[in-house]
């Protein structure tokens, strides 16, 4: 693995808590990066650690320039900003001698050839690799595109408070704060089942909470009013975790055609389709559940195409529906005596493998071959 590439990012500038300008990925990725002893640079100072502190992840060394780099990385919080000037006009010259790498994880926009994030546009063609949140290979992708996640901060990994899978109180957490289509799905077609040996808790957290000390509400404003230290207790000692996330689809379901158009009308009411693949399927929900040591379910990911850098097995590191198969489904949902060791391996999977210097390591790789 070469240590010696230089890496420069660029960030968007932070934003009121507000208007989300959280640069995850990027986070995950530098906070790898540094824990392997490798230099990052950026066009401005991100992330500071702690409130106050003046010490951030990433800094900017006017001396530095991205062309002095060995890897330029970039998002869609920057390449899609109004902000002007963010990004330098000849980023994209075909004669550099960077890597330049877009990191994508925008939520899926429905058009008629399937659908769109910005790393399908043409002016991306010209990056070395874009790192696909919500790969899913049952769509087709251009040839630059590498299969990526959500995955782990170090944030995260230091809030959680797991509690001995013993010691949990028999509650599943089903609090979503956004709808989404497999969200209802999953509420009435298998949820039951899961309600007759856990209850359901669905207590969220307002936008707008209190926070108790400074650093929760640092976070809280550093990533759009995305951390709670109330939510990751709640993880921390209850069984179970719904991360359903995603609109499930047919090869058909963008189809123009005005009777394909009603049928997706009644199908939101009855369900009639049997889909076979998903859109945007990736949440942080997904990741803090694993990490916490909740039995996570979610959808059969490889029935539905799911690609993740590297995978977790259906009924070993989580319960996966099949909503072509809801007799097994519902079966699997049954088998109480299994969800403790399956939320262990669960736990032991994620940071073993989506862990900050895990997916470091990982990318590094990706450039070395």
């Amino acid at each position: 693995m070469n240590r010696n590439l230089k890496f420069y990012f660029f960030c968007h500038p932070h934003a009121p808590a507000d208007k989300s300008s959280y640069e995850h990925g990027i986070v995950a990725i530098a906070e790898g990066l540094s824990e392997l002893g490798i230099e990052t640079y950026s066009n401005l100072d991100y992330w500071e650690k702690t409130p106050g502190s003046n010490d951030f992840l990433i800094k900017n060394h006017k001396e530095i320039k991205y062309s002095d780099c060995d890897v330029v990385i970039f998002s869609t919080e920057t390449y899609t900003s109004s902000t002007p000037d963010i990004l330098p006009k000849d980023l994209f010259q075909d004669q550099r001698k960077y890597k330049l790498i877009f990191i994508d994880s925008s939520d899926a926009i429905p058009s008629a050839k399937g659908y769109i994030t910005p790393g399908f546009d043409q002016k991306i063609r010209k990056v070395d690799f874009v790192l696909k949140s919500h790969f899913c290979k049952k769509f087709e992708y251009p040839s630059n595109f590498i299969p990526w996640q959500f995955g782990l901060t170090n944030r995260m990994i230091s809030s959680l408070k797991p509690l001995p899978f013993k010691d949990r109180n028999d509650e599943v957490l089903v609090n979503f704060r956004c709808k989404h289509q497999l969200r209802d799905l999953a509420e009435k077609k298998v949820m039951k089942t899961v309600y007759e040996s856990l209850v359901k808790n669905s207590e969220t957290d307002s936008y707008d909470e209190k926070h108790i000390d400074t650093l929760e509400h640092h976070y809280w404003t550093l990533t759009g009013r995305r951390h709670y230290s109330s939510y990751y207790k709640r993880l921390g000692r209850s069984k179970a975790c719904a991360a359903f996330g995603g609109f499930l689809q047919t090869p058909k379901s963008n189809s123009t055609n005005i009777w394909f158009k009603v049928l997706r009308r009644i199908d939101a009411k009855f369900n009639i389709f049997d889909y076979d693949r998903i859109l945007q399927f990736d949440s942080w929900r997904f990741w803090e559940s694993l990490a916490s040591g909740c039995l996570t379910i979610h959808i059969d990911f490889d029935k539905y195409g799911v690609v993740l850098p590297v995978m977790p097995i259906n009924g070993i590191h989580y319960l996966g529906v099949d909503f072509s198969n809801l007799e097994k489904s519902k079966k699997d949902l049954k088998q109480v005596k299994k969800f403790e060791s399956i939320a262990n391996a669960g736990r032991e999977w994620v940071l073993n493998n989506y862990s900050p210097v895990k997916v470091a390591e990982r990318l590094i790789k990706i450039l070395d071959s």
